[in-house]
C-alpha cells in the first residue's frame, strides 16, 4: 500500500502544471505549412517516453510526459518509423508505429496504458490544419481514463460520448473563456476546467486518469498557427 499512495502521489504532482502546449508549423496564412508530430501521453501507468522518428540513433524528436502538453515538432514527409523509447533509457523500446506522413499535415501519438501493465497502447490521430473563422475556435477531446466514456460540456452544447482510448471529431465553439464540464456515462461529473480559446486556435482537451484509483486528469493541447 505504500508503494502505492507513494506512486499515487508522483503522478499528482507530475500533472498538476496543466499549462497549454504551443503550435508548430506556418504564421501568417492561418494554416500550417509543416509537417509535425507531438506526443499526446495519456498512460498514467507509464513512465516519460522519447520520440525518435526512423532510428533511435538519431536526435530525439521530442519527450512526452504523462499529464503535460507537448507542441508539434517538424518532421519529414513520407513513410516514417515512429519509435517510442523510456526516456533515458537506450534500451528500453515501447513500441513503434510506421505510417505515411502526408505533406502540411499535423499528427498527435496517443498514448494509452495496455492491458500489461507497464506498455504501452498506441494510435496515430490525424489532426486539423484548417482554421476557423473569426471570432470561433476548434475543440476536441481525447479519453485516456481508464475505462470511462466521458462527455465534455460546453456552453453551446456537448461532444457526442467519447469511448476510452477513443478521439472525438472537432466542434466550433466561441473563442474567449467558457468553463468545460466532463461527466461520465451516468452524467456525474467528473471534474470542470476553465478554457480560454483563442481566437480561430484549436484546443484539443485530454481527460485521463483510473476510475478504480479515484484520480483523474484533464491536460490541455493548443495548436494557434
Amino acid at each position: 500500500m505504500t508503494f502505492r499512495l507513494t506512486s499515487l502521489c508522483s503522478l499528482l504532482i507530475a500533472a498538476i502544471t496543466l499549462a497549454c502546449g504551443g503550435g508548430g508549423g506556418g504564421g501568417g496564412s492561418g494554416r500550417t505549412t509543416d509537417t509535425a508530430v507531438r506526443v499526446v501521453h495519456g498512460a498514467l501507468r507509464v513512465s516519460p517516453v522519447t520520440l525518435f522518428i526512423d532510428s533511435a540513433l538519431e536526435d530525439a524528436a521530442q519527450t512526452g510526459r504523462y499529464g503535460e502538453p507537448t507542441q508539434y515538432s517538424p518532421v519529414a514527409e513520407g513513410d516514417r518509423t515512429l519509435i517510442l523509447q523510456r526516456a533515458n533509457s537506450p534500451d528500453v523500446f515501447l513500441g513503434t508505429l510506421a505510417s505515411t506522413l502526408e505533406e502540411g499535415t499535423e499528427y498527435s501519438i496517443f498514448l494509452l496504458d495496455a492491458e500489461t501493465e507497464g506498455r504501452l497502447r498506441l494510435s496515430l490521430v490525424t489532426d486539423t490544419v484548417t482554421r476557423p473563422d473569426t471570432g470561433r475556435a476548434l475543440f476536441r477531446a481525447m479519453n485516456a481514463y481508464h475505462s470511462e466514456p466521458i462527455t465534455a460540456i460546453t456552453s453551446e452544447g456537448e461532444l457526442t460520448a467519447v469511448p476510452y482510448a477513443g478521439v472525438s471529431n472537432f466542434i466550433d465553439v466561441p473563442f474567449g473563456p467558457q468553463t468545460i464540464r466532463i461527466v461520465n456515462s451516468d452524467g456525474v461529473e467528473l471534474g470542470s476546467r476553465v478554457v480560454d480559446f483563442p481566437d480561430r486556435g484549436e484546443v484539443t482537451m485530454l481527460a485521463s486518469g483510473d476510475e478504480e484509483l479515484g484520480v483523474f486528469f484533464v491536460t490541455l493541447y493548443t495548436d494557434l498557427d
